[in-house]
């Protein structure tokens, strides 16, 4: 992930977290734009983490010709998936995405962020990514064992694949 300061993490915490929150730390009804996601591990292993749902929600989708929307990895949504949404000021796009397993998954993409004249919270705003960048102590160990393996590969022939989802953010 990349948040707005240009900070890039991995996110490992299963659960709903809140991608974008416009204006930070606004309450429900005075907030124009909140971008909540659902993040599920898909496998056994801790590496295997994925944004499975997205939740667009607020005024300024309230407001517009597409309305709230709400996406689900493997769901087709053939009149938003893929495309550039404007919400206010703002441009978000969610994909659908599949691991080599061939398990869905989706992607998130922001625009424009800076052009809100508003602070921006969430994960890909200005709030901390601390405790979601952090891997639990089990996954932690086993992070690290994945790691020197995959160091171990890089003198061996062939590429290593790696897929996870994709959330970015620019101003």
């Amino acid at each position: 992930m990349m948040n707005i300061l240009g900070q890039r993490f991995d996110l490992v915490q299963p659960g709903d977290h809140t991608l974008l929150q416009i204006p930070r730390a606004a309450s429900q009804s005075e907030t124009l734009l909140r971008v909540a996601a659902q993040v599920r591990r898909r496998g056994d292993d801790c590496q295997d983490i994925y944004i499975v749902e997205v939740n667009v929600t607020g005024t300024w989708p309230e407001k517009s010709s597409t309305g709230p929307a709400h996406f689900e990895a493997g769901i087709a949504r053939h009149d938003l998936d893929g495309q550039w949404l404007h919400f206010g000021p703002v441009y978000l796009k969610v994909a659908q995405g599949k691991t080599l397993g061939d398990k869905p998954y989706l992607n998130f993409f922001v625009r424009n962020l800076a052009k809100t004249d508003y602070r921006v919270g969430g994960l890909l705003g200005e709030d901390s990514h601390e405790h979601e960048s952090t891997p639990s102590e089990k996954c932690s160990q086993v992070m690290t064992l994945a790691s020197q393996s995959v160091d171990d590969m890089d003198n061996a022939e062939g590429p290593v694949f790696k897929t996870r989802s994709e959330a970015e953010a620019t101003a």
